[in-house]
């Protein structure tokens, strides 16, 4: 069921990028990507800047793989999203996986959770950062493009 679900959701967003006709990207791959799909596609590449330079290194891999979780917890609609990441996905993933979860509010979030790490709010952008090998970013609902995953774009972490 987990193919057929991606399947039909990719052929929604084809189909979804298709009736736009102009798509901005932050990524320059996912906009290759729809160049290659769509060759008619009018696109442009804006990548996302912030006020302060690009994570240059990055956590060295050991035995864990560490998830990044960057949100405001006490905004409703964070609070969802991580609520349901931590009682539906986080139960299933791999026991050597470590999340962090970092912003106000993530400290009680994280309390009492196997794996899981509160740091609170971090002031400081590249200890932040190079916290994880991979960003999370569990949204539904709210709308438009989700600051932390465009900083997580920024910061190399897929």
């Amino acid at each position: 069921m987990g193919r057929h679900w991606a399947s039909r959701h990719a052929d929604y967003e084809w189909a979804k990028l298709r009736q736009a006709g102009n798509v901005v990207f932050l990524a320059r791959r996912d906009r290759q990507l729809a160049w290659q799909a769509i060759p008619e596609l009018r696109t442009e590449y804006i990548p996302p800047v912030f006020p302060y330079a690009a994570l240059k290194s990055r956590r060295a891999f050991t035995r864990e793989l560490h998830l990044l979780f960057v949100s405001n917890v006490q905004w409703w609609p964070n609070a969802d999203g991580a609520r349901w990441f931590m009682n539906e996905i986080w139960p299933r993933v791999h026991r050597r996986c470590h999340l962090h979860l970092v912003g106000p509010g993530s400290a009680a979030i994280a309390r009492g959770r196997d794996r899981c790490t509160g740091h609170g709010y971090i002031d400081d952008a590249a200890a932040v950062w190079s916290l994880g090998h991979l960003s999370i970013a569990p949204i539904r609902l709210g709308a438009g493009v989700k600051v932390k995953s465009a900083e997580s774009i920024y910061n190399g972490l897929p």
